[in-house]
């Protein structure tokens, strides 16, 4: 917008100027005209940039904390499921981790846990591998991150920069869609995540029940070896998460009025899912692998909610997409960089999501996938 206004305010001087000119019966020396092209040619130039900006393909990756699959339904998230059905909902979808780092390091990056070394704290991504968020940042994206949990050093060297403004993301795309500029915003909704809490237990849940959920309803995290919780448990925990789930669903409501409002689903790829899910004591156990300290990667931890909502230029893609097939988050970077059209510089263990089928035995109806 500042440069469009140069730019007119430049032709508003040169047409005064030569309108003087002429009425004065002087004209310009050769280099006068040459310098007025001259002018008239870089402003042209980037005014071209700047409509080119406008035309590129944002992308906005929105990550729940510890939602698992099943209890994405009519009862939890009514909101997300309708705004899903105007867009794609994968129903096969998985993480490739126990929990949040590892899994959000191969969504960023397109790697598994051994390709990119990262398996726990204290460990990142080697630097100088060109990661593609770093690839985006060369082509001009703003490529950021709004909360400050994104400084561990876990997320180092992933090519994203931690905007230190404030974690609303309505006005952090606000701002972006009015300066114009190509973004990738990645944005974790963390109250998801364990206890359960605040609401109290059902007065009607028996006794020794209500001992062994109060530390759901009020532990961050609850140790392998400190409780044991019997099946019967099960779907009282999934009534507890049920609670932050419909918050989270309320918070997204707001959200989609913005995005639909503001005009994001024009021109970005908005892409929903999880980091990973929650056991609520099928085995005995709540939480995942960094709140148990006793992870596994069985399915109520693995499969996650997948959605895509394509911008308008990608609109075809949406009958074509196999929705039902498997995936996981290793796809996601692929399928991103697909649509900016951006080669990778490295090896990336995903596919497009999108791309023409190519039968990999994993991925045949079926077949088990490798998690």
């Amino acid at each position: 917008m500042a440069c469009r206004s140069l730019f007119i305010r430049t032709l508003e001087i040169l047409f005064l100027f030569l309108r003087k000119e002429f009425r004065e019966g002087t004209y310009l020396p050769w280099w006068g005209i040459s310098l007025c092209c001259l002018i008239f040619g870089i402003f042209a130039l980037t005014a071209l940039h700047e409509a080119e900006d406008r035309r590129r393909p944002r992308v906005m990756l929105l990550t729940v904390e510890s939602l698992r699959d099943d209890l994405v339904d009519e009862e939890s998230t009514p909101h997300l499921l309708r705004a899903g059905r105007t867009g794609l909902r994968f129903a096969g979808h998985r993480a490739v981790s126990g929990w949040t780092a590892t899994n959000i390091v191969s969504l960023l990056t397109g790697l598994t846990p051994f390709a990119s070394g990262v398996h726990t704290r204290g460990q990142s991504v080697a630097q100088g591998i060109s990661p593609p968020l770093a690839q985006l940042a060369e082509a001009g994206y703003v490529v950021e991150g709004l909360q400050p949990f994104m400084a561990m050093d876990i997320y180092e060297n992933l090519g994203f920069t931690i905007n230190s403004r404030g974690p609303d993301p309505a006005l952090w795309l606000a701002e972006r869609r009015r300066e114009g500029q190509p973004f990738f915003l990645w944005y974790h909704y963390v109250n998801t995540h364990l206890p359960y809490g605040p609401e109290p237990l059902p007065a009607d849940w028996p006794e020794d029940a209500k001992e062994r959920l109060e530390k759901v309803r009020s532990q961050a995290s609850i140790l392998h070896d400190e409780v044991t919780f019997p099946r019967e448990d099960v779907a009282r925990i999934h009534t507890l998460q049920r609670n932050r789930i419909r918050e989270f669903d309320r918070w997204f409501a707001d959200f989609w009025a913005f995005w639909q409002g503001s005009g994001c689903g024009r021109d970005t790829i908005l892409i929903v899912t999880a980091d990973h899910g929650d056991e609520h004591g099928e085995r005995g156990m709540t939480g995942h692998a960094s709140t148990t300290l006793a992870g596994h990667l069985h399915e109520e931890i693995v499969r996650a909610p997948l959605f895509i909502w394509l911008p308008e230029q990608f609109a075809h893609l949406g009958s074509t997409a196999r929705t039902g097939e498997i995936s996981s988050h290793l796809d996601i970077m692929p399928t991103i960089l697909a649509r900016l059209g951006i080669a990778p510089r490295i090896r990336l263990e995903g596919r497009d999501l999108f791309a023409a089928p190519e039968e990999p035995a994993h991925r045949q109806a079926g077949s088990r996938p490798w998690l």
